[in-house]
């Protein structure tokens, strides 16, 4: 593992799955996982004409005979260890526990029966191996109230909190909606030095609604662009960028930005160039001198280094932070007026 990391820079979590090629079923197990991923690759035609010749007609499957199986599989698991998943996934066996997100079969989960078979599937289990399908299994193990609350003494008991053990607290915190008396989970999840100034700034209540950080805009303002996905990651992108001073890239991330918001919010044509942009913020009562800096943002772009780099048509050249935040002042009053 060392070796992974420091020479070939690799880094490995639950999903990384390790095939020992020497092994003829291991080998064609990382053939069939290939081919999920490249379908039409020549080099797998025959096999799949193969399989084609020994496909046989689909059974007719029930929520109650689909949920069996899910079962079957969570009693696999409970004998297995969490290492045995690492090294070799089981891309069967998660196409079963899959299944509990069919909603016939969610809607039977909280029939006696299954919920007396749920009890003693969870009862001595080693609350690791939820780490194989975290998700698929805590919908599955909280319709249990003795699993639920021993899940939790597990999460609590944790010495030192991992990776995987934060993302395993968040999924079982959104499954509960947040459901955390004294914010017990949420503490532990802070040990995790990744999520500690996320947890503390939400325990504290230091959030300020009234000025989020984004700009200048308020609470409310901010509630729109929540329904703006694709402006949220160019914000994202804009902002790693700041983070490692490349004016150069966040620049044409803030160009997608507001370039975004106004198709979001004036989506009369399909091509929605930088003409359509200006006139959009006329039209919404904008300062003639910001509209025109956000042309000239339009311009500055395609005479970026980031744009065209080597380019000898163009001439291009880095933009310096102080030229940066010029442009985003006036993107800001623009997001102020339109949001």
């Amino acid at each position: 593992m060392h070796i992974a990391y420091s020479q070939l820079g690799l880094k490995l979590n639950l999903k990384t799955r390790l095939y020992r090629l020497s092994k003829k079923e291991e080998k064609e197990e990382l053939l069939k996982a290939i081919r999920k991923s490249s379908p039409s690759n020549e080099y797998f035609s025959a096999i799949q004409e193969e399989e084609a010749e020994e496909e046989i007609k689909p059974i007719i499957k029930t929520p109650q005979s689909k949920l069996d199986k899910i079962f079957r599989e969570l009693r696999k698991i409970k004998k297995s260890r969490v290492e045995d998943y690492f090294i070799r996934g089981n891309s069967a066996q998660e196409e079963i526990l899959q299944e509990v997100f069919d909603r016939s079969v969610e809607q039977i989960l909280n029939k006696p029966e299954n919920k007396k078979k749920i009890k003693q599937i969870f009862k001595g289990f080693d609350f690791n191996l939820v780490k194989v399908q975290p998700l698929e299994m805590l919908i599955i193990l909280l319709k249990d109230e003795t699993a639920t609350e021993e899940f939790k003494e597990f999460c609590l008991n944790k010495s030192i909190v991992t990776i995987g053990d934060a993302d395993l607290l968040i999924k079982f915190l959104c499954q509960t909606n947040f459901d955390d008396y004294e914010h017990k989970l949420m503490k532990k999840l802070g040990q995790n030095t990744h999520m500690d100034g996320i947890v503390y700034t939400f325990l504290d209540e230091k959030l300020n609604c009234d000025n989020p950080g984004y700009y200048k805009l308020a609470c409310m303002q901010m509630k729109k662009l929540s329904e703006m996905p694709d402006v949220l990651e160019q914000t994202r992108l804009r902002i790693l960028s700041e983070r490692s001073d490349s004016h150069s890239v966040a620049l044409n991330h803030l160009v997608n930005e507001i370039h975004a918001v106004c198709i979001k919010q004036d989506t009369k044509k399909k091509d929605y160039d930088v003409n359509d942009v200006v006139k959009f913020l006329q039209s919404k009562g904008i300062q003639h001198e910001t509209c025109t800096k956000v042309r000239n943002l339009f311009d500055r772009r395609n005479s970026n280094s980031v744009s065209h780099p080597g380019s000898d048509v163009r001439l291009a050249w880095e933009v310096t932070r102080e030229e940066y935040l010029e442009y985003y002042e006036h993107v800001g009053q623009c997001l102020e007026a339109l949001l």
